[in-house]
Parts: structure tokens; C-alpha cells; sequence
């Protein structure tokens, strides 16, 4: 009788066990975007190490998911993953996703061909031009809504740079420590080849972000905004950014 009792609680104990483990268990999803997201990379990348830290402080586990960039905010969307771990904040995007707070930020340039001239100065500069962008992605509001040029879009950058040395496209726009380390370990003589415009056109914060849909939402955002405190106070956050370059 006592080994049947004892048993059944063992089993009630890890059954337990199993749930509370996968409430503390939540999937990141995101595409390959050096140095930020590097599935090439011990860590994965600057993003996931930042996020890995600040929930770990909170108990939490990650599993990290691959896709493309379009994929996945739709997969966070409609609840097929739980968060994107480095999204730009849009008042488009507020409908279907909740944010963190910011931990780092991005720095949008015109990237153009070597030897050709280019200044921006406003949105009127693009007049007339076919801009690369990621399917997906956001530039600002007023980026997104121009209509004095044409927005030519794909599921990655390599894909813009091709087009934009055989003349398809006028210019391209990325994150500037995110484009150089992807041609840096792909295509490195193609470097040779542009020009990255300054200053840069954009700042864009990044956050953790999570489908409006979710049913563990804000427990999920509070946690991470929590040991994000924790690792921007004990160190953590400078040392990470720090070994990817990023002040």
C-alpha cells in the first residue's frame, strides 16, 4: 500500500515537474542576421545571448527556431512561436505584437554601388530610385508609406546586394554591422564593390516582442523586462555587446 501511494506521488511529482518545465520554456524564432542573430556562432548571436541571459535570471529556458524573417513574425503572430527576440517597434506592428524594452539598437544606411554618388538628405533624395528592402521589415513610418520610389523587396539581404551590382536596383538599406558581417562571411570580395552611405538613415531600438494573442503575454514581457534590469545592472548586458563590438 505504501509503495503504491509512494509511487503515485512520484508520478504526480514529475508530472508536476514536466509541466512547470514548459511553462518556463518558450521558443525564439529568428532569421540569420550577423551579428545580432548567428546561428554560426557558439552563442547565436548578440540578440539571443542578451535574451538567453535575461530570462535565465527569470528561470526560463529557450529553444531557438530558424526561419525567414516574414516567417516568423507571422509564426509569433499567430501563436506558432512565442517571441521574436530583435524586433523594430511600428505602429503597425502594435496591433499584433507586445514589446519589451529596448536593449540595443540598429543603424539603418543606404548601402550604393562603389564609385556612384549618393546623399540623403530626405525622402525626396530617393526620387525616381528602386531601394532594396526585407520582406517584412520596417524603415519608419514615412519610409514605408512614400510613394516617390519603388520598394523592391526579398527574403534576404545577399539577395538586394546581387541585384544591386547588376544594376537592378539604385541602392539597398541595412543595418550596417548586420550587412558586413553577412558579406564578411559569404561573399567578401563583393565589399570591394560598395559603398555604405553615412550618417545613418535610421536608428531603430530592438525588443523582445510577442503576439497580442498569447495567453502568457505579459507574464512572458514582465519576466523578460525584469532580467533585463538585472543584467543591464550586474554587468551582463555591457559584456555581451561588448564581445560582439557593439557599444
Amino acid at each position: 500500500m505504501l509503495r503504491s501511494v509512494f509511487a503515485l506521488f512520484l508520478m504526480l511529482l514529475t508530472s508536476l515537474s514536466s509541466v512547470l518545465a514548459s511553462e518556463k520554456s518558450i521558443t525564439v524564432v529568428a532569421d540569420d542576421w550577423p551579428p545580432y542573430v548567428d546561428f554560426s556562432h557558439p552563442g547565436k548571436g548578440l540578440c539571443i545571448e542578451v535574451v538567453r541571459a535575461a530570462f535565465a535570471t527569470q528561470g526560463y529556458a529557450l529553444k531557438v527556431i530558424k526561419t525567414s524573417w516574414a516567417r516568423a513574425i507571422h509564426g509569433v503572430e499567430h501563436g506558432k512561436y512565442d517571441i521574436l527576440p530583435n524586433a523594430w517597434l511600428t505602429q503597425e506592428r502594435t496591433k499584433f505584437l507586445l514589446y519589451s524594452q529596448p536593449y540595443t539598437s540598429s543603424r539603418l544606411k543606404f548601402i550604393i554601388r562603389k564609385g556612384e554618388s549618393f546623399a540623403y538628405k530626405d525622402l525626396s533624395s530617393l526620387d525616381n530610385k528602386v531601394v532594396g528592402i526585407i520582406s517584412g521589415s520596417s524603415y519608419g513610418q514615412a519610409f514605408d508609406h512614400a510613394k516617390n520610389f519603388q520598394r523592391n523587396e526579398v527574403i534576404n539581404m545577399m539577395q538586394n546586394l546581387k541585384m544591386l551590382l547588376a544594376k537592378r536596383i539604385d541602392l539597398m538599406i541595412e543595418d550596417d554591422l548586420g550587412f558586413m558581417a553577412t558579406v564578411n562571411k559569404r561573399a567578401p570580395a563583393l565589399l570591394q564593390k560598395i559603398d555604405i552611405v553615412e550618417p545613418a538613415f535610421l536608428n531603430k531600438p530592438l525588443h523582445v516582442a510577442i503576439g497580442r494573442n498569447h495567453k502568457r503575454r505579459r507574464e512572458i514581457i514582465t519576466d523578460f523586462n525584469l532580467g533585463l534590469e538585472q543584467i543591464r545592472k550586474n554587468g551582463v548586458l555591457a559584456a555581451i555587446k561588448k564581445s560582439y563590438g557593439v557599444n
